[in-house]
């Protein structure tokens, strides 16, 4: 019996790296992109024969022109080619241009808190500026698409956006720390709305404050509802609870208490214990100093975080001595916390010199000062969950805050890129 021979594999058309010839365009009147330049049909092979035999069975009669009649009707041909497709081309861009302004729109309207219905309002303004100021640019402005669910669907995108470049920069910590900032309030419906607001700190100390998560919570907020809301929440971005240095919260006793509270429950789950700084700014001033006995604990710690150059190097944690021993001997360092902010400072400190001594600083400047921003956001909340709008969804509200309280900006060419379809108006 005979030994089968090598197998032949087949090539493809890009294996064989054919490549369109320029003389086929004259002959056979292609181009290159295999398209019959006459019936626009294109070829599925890259090969002078198929082209050949295209040319022969629908287009022979096309033999009658020779020489320079020849050439000045292939140039023809291709002209027609071009012009038709920059009529898609145009008309692409067009459609990605009046998406964009959409979610310009809609990110704005988001932003001032106004109705998803205002959308209509907008574009009816704008059509009216139109036809004063460039009247015959007006029908450009028409196919811009600004309904209420269509305004709808950008704010969604835009907070997704939001979301996913939340992501990317938790994701991005490395080395640095971050702590939250907590506080419920109940909206307009009756629902208990948890804000989570993350604080992050980079390596480089670049610093964040946004938006982690509106939880709401439907039945009873006890301890346990909200410690499982903010671990539901870190999870989604895979964040670790021994990363957190420290929860700030308004002092409510579902909060702080020592053991029924969820910062206790929170406490547990971290392995560094991670500082509870509780700012009970209900509180009388005579109770200030058994309110805030938390941050008494870590008064020693800001101390050292706020000037570093006044400490005892020997009262400090040992691995941090030989940084401030170094710190403390160096005229450069003396005259850099002199001229710079604290943040600045400590970003200009050698981290292989001071290694210990700038984590210290990454930890205390990742905690929140204040519960400032959830009651702030919480104005926001009643402002776009009103009376008038107590219809308006969890997922809806949620999106709206996040977009009203970031720092970042959502990536709209981006979105835009990534749709497959874009839709004009139809109101006219």
């Amino acid at each position: 019996m005979e030994e089968p021979g090598p197998s032949r594999k087949k090539l493809c058309v890009s294996e064989e790296k054919r490549k369109f010839q320029v003389k086929w365009s004259n002959a056979y009147f292609g181009s290159d992109k295999v398209i019959c330049l006459i019936c626009k049909q294109v070829n599925a092979m890259l090969k002078e024969y198929n082209i050949k035999r295209h040319y022969d069975t629908n287009h022979k009669m096309y033999d009658k022109f020779m020489g320079k009649e020849r050439r000045t009707k292939l140039e023809q041909l291709q002209s027609g080619l071009t012009a038709q497709q920059s009529v898609f081309t145009n008309l692409a861009k067009s459609g990605e241009a009046v998406t964009q302004d959409s979610y310009v729109v809609a990110h704005e309207i988001a932003r001032r808190s106004k109705p998803f219905s205002d959308g209509e309002f907008v574009r009816d303004c704008i059509l009216k500026v139109a036809d004063i100021v460039c009247p015959e640019q007006k029908s450009k402005f028409r196919d811009i698409s600004l309904s209420n669910d269509t305004v709808t669907r950008r704010i969604e995108d835009l907070a997704n956006d939001l979301k996913e470049q939340l992501g990317l920069r938790v994701e991005g910590l490395g080395k640095g720390s971050f702590s939250i900032a907590l506080d419920e309030s109940t909206d307009i419906s009756d629902t208990a709305q948890l804000l989570i607001f993350i604080r992050t700190v980079t390596e480089d100390f670049e610093i964040g404050e946004e938006l982690l998560s509106m939880e709401s919570i439907k039945d009873r907020t006890r301890r346990v509802d909200i410690c499982d809301a903010v671990c539901r929440s870190l999870d989604a971005y895979n964040v670790e609870l021994t990363s957190m240095v420290g929860v700030t919260t308004d002092g409510a006793p579902a909060m702080v208490g020592r053991k029924a509270g969820a910062v206790s429950l929170l406490s547990d789950k971290v392995a560094n214990n991670g500082d509870k700084n509780h700012n009970l700014m209900e509180k009388l001033q005579e109770e200030f100093h058994h309110r805030f006995s938390d941050f008494s604990d870590h008064e020693k710690s800001f101390n050292l975080f706020q000037d570093p150059f006044t400490c005892a190097p020997e009262e400090e944690p040992a691995e941090m001595q030989f940084d401030l021993i170094d710190l403390q001997e160096s005229s450069e360092a003396r005259a850099a916390y002199r001229d710079k902010n604290l943040i600045e400072f400590y970003k200009g400190l050698s981290a292989s010199t001071y290694h210990a001594l700038r984590q210290h600083a990454i930890r205390m400047a990742s905690l929140f000062g204040s519960t400032y921003i959830c009651e702030k956001t919480f104005s926001t909340m009643a402002i776009n969950k009103s009376k008038l709008r107590s219809r308006l969804t969890d997922a809806h509200l949620h999106a709206v805050l996040r977009i009203a309280t970031t720092e970042m900006e959502p990536d709209i060419k981006g979105i835009v890129a990534n749709r497959r379809q874009h839709h004009k108006s139809h109101s006219k």
